[in-house]
């Protein structure tokens, strides 16, 4: 599991044992966002201090610093099928970096990047990335050209692939919705009797999706839109969660500086990895990010 914070760190930690495994130190400022390439190897660190860093998990060294004239970094991605990683900032803009090379290969511009850890998702197969260009409108972009696709007309804080990459989830407060991807059509739309969806996620099928607001996260059917478990152990915000691939058991990480794993059929707390670091006055989690190897997160 990875955790970035304000202390300008992120963190690498073993989740059977709750122990910290390196602490990447580098950036000069607030480290925003993080991701692992799809084999584990690397890591993505996102920094206010106007730089992406790119780690090796093994050794917990730094192999390359993406930086250009972009503002601070919000949010960092890497594409599920090779070494493309996509990076936002507070330009309002995207870029998607070729990694082996460190070199810029598209900017994409005009996007208002005003929930910058969701604000980006690509395609299962790597071809497409969706985006926010602002709070009433989701783009998709076509990987290789750099040009829109389709555009969905819709409020959204928040975007995110299913699995298969049949589906485009949007979400904005109270309410989450599901694209066709070829179409663009709504294929099904989701309320809760209270606002329900800051931040989203797929389980592993695109079977279960698991959205968080405030202290809660909630559990839902993706198919039908019913609401399987509400968690609401947290004493703060709920900014991040993640699905084991068994889809047995849900992470979800807080401002309050833990991470809980949960048994979602019986909603019980199975281990909470507690403080993870001394908290100062203004410092707390930002994200987290795993890499689905471990037992305890992924079967």
């Amino acid at each position: 599991l990875a955790s970035c914070s304000s202390d300008h760190t992120c963190r690498l930690w073993d989740v059977e044992s709750s122990e910290c495994r390196f602490v990447l130190d580098g950036h000069s400022w607030s480290v925003r966002h993080c991701s692992f390439s799809p084999d584990g190897g690397l890591l993505a660190t996102a920094s206010w201090d106007c730089s992406c860093r790119v780690w090796d998990t093994a050794s917990g060294r730094c192999v390359c610093i993406l930086k250009e004239d972009m503002g601070s970094v919000e949010s960092c991605r890497f594409c599920p099928t090779n070494t493309i990683l996509a990076t936002g900032s507070k330009d309002g803009s995207f870029r998607l970096w070729d990694v082996d090379t460190g070199q810029c290969v598209h900017v994409l511009e005009g996007i208002t990047v005003f929930k910058p850890f969701d604000a980006s998702s690509f395609s299962p197969d790597g071809t497409l990335i969706a985006t926010l260009p602002s709070d009433k409108e989701c783009c998709l972009w076509s990987v290789a050209t750099g040009r829109v696709v389709t555009k969905l007309k819709v409020d959204v804080k928040g975007v995110a692939f299913s699995p298969k990459g049949t589906l485009v989830a949007t979400w904005w407060d109270g309410a989450v919705t599901l694209w066709t991807t070829l179409t663009g059509e709504c294929a099904v739309k989701f309320r809760g009797k209270e606002y329900i969806a800051d931040t989203c996620v797929f389980s592993a099928t695109g079977d279960m999706l698991a959205s968080c607001f405030g202290k809660k996260c909630f559990v839902w059917n993706a198919d039908t839109g019913q609401c399987l478990s509400v968690l609401d152990r947290h004493e703060e915000k709920v900014s991040f969660a993640l699905f084991s691939r068994d889809e047995a058991t849900l992470a979800t990480c807080s401002v309050d500086a833990t991470c809980r794993l949960w048994n979602i059929d019986s909603r019980v707390e199975k281990e909470r990895i507690n403080r993870l670091w001394r908290m100062k006055r203004r410092e707390w989690m930002n994200a987290a990010h795993c890499t689905g190897i471990r037992t305890a997160i992924a079967a």
